[in-house]
Order: C-alpha cells, then structure tokens, then sequence
C-alpha cells in the first residue's frame, strides 16, 4: 500500500545535502549528508542554514537510512 497525500509528504525524499563549514557544534551531525525530510539532524542544518547540496563524499545519515527503510516498507 503507498502512502498518499499528507502521509506521504511527511517522510518526503529530498536532494541530498551536506553541512558547510563549521556548521556542527552538534558532533553527531557532521561527516554525513541527509536525504530525508524528517530527519532531526538534516532538519537542524537545513535551520542553521548550512546546508550545503550533494554527499560532500560523505556517508548517509543513520537516522535518513532509518527512515528510508521505514518508508520502503511502508510503500510495498
């Protein structure tokens, strides 16, 4: 069954970003780049304004991972 409408845009895939500069006092955000919407971490860079767009050659968030496996499981 795949989401629709509101549910839908709640866990939305966006373009991958990365934090610039010395974006991070919070340490658990830095070295990787966020493609989901609700994620906490992305959300606070995005509000700081440091998002920066592409990988940055880091890896995924471990929270966008988490949260792209819930959607997954939720469209099929």
């Amino acid at each position: 069954m795949a989401l629709r409408g509101y549910a839908a845009r709640l866990m939305a895939e966006v373009d991958p970003f990365h934090s610039s500069g010395r974006a991070h006092l919070d340490k658990r955000a830095h070295g990787h780049y966020h493609v989901e919407s609700k994620c906490q971490f992305g959300e606070r860079v995005k509000f700081r304004g440091f998002d920066t767009p592409g990988t940055g050659g880091y890896r995924l968030c471990k929270r966008c991972s988490v949260l792209m496996a819930k959607r997954e499981t939720r469209s099929n």
